[in-house]
């Protein structure tokens, strides 16, 4: 019970961070209009969507590498951690250009692109799609990556490095480009996509350290 909860809470934790976040940045977008809000409702909509096969990619790293770890597999640890890399890189490579090059179809399905009344709502979709084709292939390395890390029992620093990024980064940058440069939805998206470009870079240096650790422990087995 104690080893659940030590290794728990962290998770737990940083969930409800990265969660209360959204209720911020959306608060943001509020502030700045109807247009921006419509625009953000629909692409946020995408967004969730693709944020569930991205999260069974991290939730199986996680299992996989986490068996691995146990049977002492330690040569494994790296092939499994570098196979979800690939497999969420080619996902997110796909979705981002379906972003970038048909955000007027994907918007279609919640109004009318060619009401000139709309004009102004589907402008902003074009340019949050763009940002989050970028935004997202961060966000979604990050979270395999955090999975991984947490095969290896490792949760308390993916939350710290979580709840960092998110709240001294991407939500500060996020008001400030939004508010005080007058970028607007593209602020807020733009300063969370520094925030998760952050977040990606420090957990993969933390992923590269973890399993050369396990890899050399498993040279020095061999060694004996």
């Amino acid at each position: 019970m104690k080893k659940l909860f030590k290794l728990g809470w962290p998770i737990s934790l940083q969930i409800n961070g990265e969660m209360l976040s959204f209720l911020v940045s959306t608060t943001f977008i509020g502030w700045l209009g109807t247009v921006s809000l419509a625009a953000s409702q629909v692409t946020m909509q995408y967004r969730f969507l693709i944020m569930v096969p991205i999260f069974s990619i991290s939730q199986a790293a996680g299992i996989l590498v986490g068996q691995a770890y146990g049977a002492k597999q330690f040569s494994e640890i790296k092939h499994l951690g570098s196979a979800s890399l690939v497999m969420t890189s080619i996902v997110m490579v796909v979705i981002g250009a379906i972003f970038i090059f048909f955000p007027r179809m994907l918007a279609s399905l919640y109004f009318d692109v060619n009401s000139p009344q709309n004009s102004a709502v589907l402008h902003l979709v074009i340019l949050v799609f763009i940002i989050f084709a970028f935004s997202q292939f961060f966000d979604a390395i990050r979270n395999v990556l955090t999975g991984s890390l947490r095969g290896l029992l490792d949760t308390k620093f993916p939350m710290i490095n979580g709840l960092l990024c998110i709240w001294l980064v991407s939500v500060p940058m996020g008001y400030l480009f939004a508010f005080l440069f007058h970028w607007g939805i593209v602020g807020v998206t733009l300063g969370w996509t520094s925030g998760m470009l952050l977040g990606m870079i420090v957990l993969y240096a933390r992923w590269q350290k973890m399993h050369l650790k396990f890899s050399e422990g498993a040279t020095h087995l061999i060694t004996l």
